[in-house]
């Protein structure tokens, strides 16, 4: 009988050596038990919207550079390109005429020679070399015979030239004071990063707007019918 409290102790010890650390690990837990969180996932964008917001991001970024004086060189891929065409193409149809898309791509050329010591406008000459191949060309011809104006026939012949044989363009540019340089670039990617940006605000989408298949390298003017601004 002397040993029975001394067993009773044992026990004791035992039990609480056991259900102290469950006890522990239970208490641990966070409250949430039972409830999963999800986090919101980022929204994935379209190859039109990608397009758009590295087009905006092109002249915007050399903007900014330009203007504190710290410019870098700079390229547009193959989203930017058809972005540019399809937003040239657009601006054009309903304003007959659309230099502001051209300017910024020219003041990117003009920026990217300057730091490179040599004339070239390569982001221009893609430009139209797929302008042409998507036959953006032909399609603004049917449009230009709807929407016909003495503005855009005046521009066709005195202006368009200097952006479709862009080399001389540039080497001209090339020796300007860097001051003028500076002035006409802001001016170029201001006028058009703020064109990109209405564009982005007021049509949904160029290319649908105009009738053309994103799917396709190219449309055919007589597809569809240009279809009305929104």
């Amino acid at each position: 009988m002397k040993l029975a409290p001394f067993i009773a102790l044992k026990l004791i010890a035992i039990t609480l050596m056991v259900v102290t650390p469950l006890y522990l690990c239970i208490a641990e837990k966070p409250a949430t038990e039972g409830t999963i969180d999800f986090e919101d996932e980022p929204t994935k964008k379209t190859p039109y919207e990608s397009g758009q917001s590295e087009a905006i991001e092109l002249f915007n970024s050399l903007l900014n550079e330009v203007q504190s004086g710290t410019a870098t060189k700079h390229s547009a891929g193959p989203r930017v390109i058809r972005h540019l065409a399809g937003t040239y193409l657009y601006c054009s149809s309903k304003r007959g005429t659309c230099p502001a898309i051209l300017d910024a791509i020219l003041a990117v050329d003009i920026s990217n020679a300057s730091i490179a010591g040599s004339p070239s406008c390569p982001i221009l000459e893609e430009f139209w070399s797929s302008y042409k191949k998507w036959e953006f060309d032909k399609r603004e011809g049917y449009l230009r015979g709807v929407t016909a104006s003495s503005a855009a026939d005046s521009f066709t012949k005195n202006e368009l030239p200097r952006y479709q044989k862009c080399q001389p363009t540039v080497a001209r540019a090339l020796t300007q004071e860097k001051s003028v340089r500076k002035a006409d670039a802001v001016k170029a990617l201001a006028n058009g990063e703020f064109l990109l940006k209405q564009f982005k605000l007021k049509v949904p989408n160029v290319f649908a707007a105009l009738g053309i298949d994103e799917g396709k390298n190219s449309t055919k003017p007589e597809d569809k019918k240009l279809k009305s601004n929104p």
